[in-house]
């Protein structure tokens, strides 16, 4: 006589759903883990000072998401390719670069 009692299939279909949702937190909960850190990063766009929370990787995506645009010409420090640290407060300094012009002997050259 095999027969299962209605407890034990109470029983049984408890710790099936307990087990089910521990798999559940474990990998919902691994996955938290393998997201890439946050990193807080204070950007001086020649003097204007934005600060902010990214979980971006490198200086140049930043900037990108950021929604400032960078010109060739544009010094950055640190460069673009540099990565971010997250154990402390990135800085990213934007210069731009701007038109002179210099008149020499009625010339006028545009540097």
């Amino acid at each position: 006589m095999n027969h299962i009692g209605s407890g034990n299939k109470y029983l049984f279909a408890q710790v099936l759903i307990i087990m089910i949702l521990v798999v559940i937190i474990t990998v919902f909960g691994g996955m938290e883990v393998l997201e890439e850190p946050l990193k807080e990063v204070t950007i001086n766009d020649n003097g204007s000072i934005i600060t902010l929370i990214t979980k971006e990787l490198t200086v140049g995506k930043v900037l990108e998401k950021s929604d400032i645009n960078i010109r060739e010409q544009d010094y950055i420090y640190p460069n673009p390719e540099e990565r971010l640290i997250s154990e402390k407060t990135n800085e990213i300094f934007v210069k731009r670069a701007t038109s002179i012009s210099v008149n020499v002997d009625d010339i006028k050259l545009d540097i």
